[in-house]
């Protein structure tokens, strides 16, 4: 799909994409420009790929994939709480499947935003290993990397956040907050971490 074409579809009313799918674009973006960061240094340093875990690369395009199957995923799993609200509710039994329908879409949707969370984090890990081989000019990359998973992570709190508003299930609520809190936490280190190593440009 074309850039212009994505943004035709984002503006437009409808689930096809929106806050979740600029998420997930955001993280393809980070995983892309880890991989360039790769790119640059094993163009420069033959020697590179002798350093660094052999599966890395492999790893971070898993996760780039995953992020791009999710910018439009992402819309198409809401489309089913759109869906499940469409539901007939002319009898006490329609009622009662088309909440039970509602809820089961809402948690769907709410785990859709928060794998799209943990997938930022663990990219994180990844920008630390490569960080130790770079020049300035691949370090510049991990540098928008990294504000572009802030990005992704930022969005995906959003939306995750907004689908616990609707679900009814106090005990999921309850575990998935802590969860988010816990995922939260582990962002703000991760930040405090790339500051120590060189990384996340002050623009203060």
């Amino acid at each position: 799909m074309e850039i212009k074409e994505y943004l035709e579809i984002l503006e437009t009313a409808d689930n096809r994409a929106g806050g979740g799918s600029v998420g997930a674009f955001s993280g393809a973006f980070a995983a892309t420009l880890i991989l360039k960061a790769y790119n640059m240094t094993s163009k420069k340093d033959s020697k590179f790929i002798n350093k660094i875990d052999n599966d890395f690369y492999e790893d971070v395009e898993k996760i780039r994939n995953y992020y791009d199957e999710s910018i439009m995923n992402d819309g198409r799993m809401f489309g089913e709480v759109i869906k499940a609200y469409k539901l007939p509710k002319d009898t006490d039994e329609n009622i009662k499947f088309r909440k039970k329908e509602i809820q089961k879409a809402y948690k769907i949707a709410y785990n859709s935003s928060l794998s799209l969370v943990e997938n930022a984090l663990v990219l994180f890990e990844y920008i630390f290993i490569i960080n130790q081989y770079v020049d300035d000019m691949a370090k510049s990359e991990i540098n928008v990397a990294i504000a572009q998973i802030s990005a992704s992570i930022r969005a995906s709190f959003v939306n995750a956040k907004l689908n616990l508003m609707y679900i009814s299930d106090e005990e999921f609520i309850k575990s998935e907050n802590d969860k988010l809190k816990e995922h939260k936490n582990k962002f703000y280190a991760y930040i405090d971490k790339s500051k120590e190593s060189g990384l996340s440009v002050n623009l203060e």
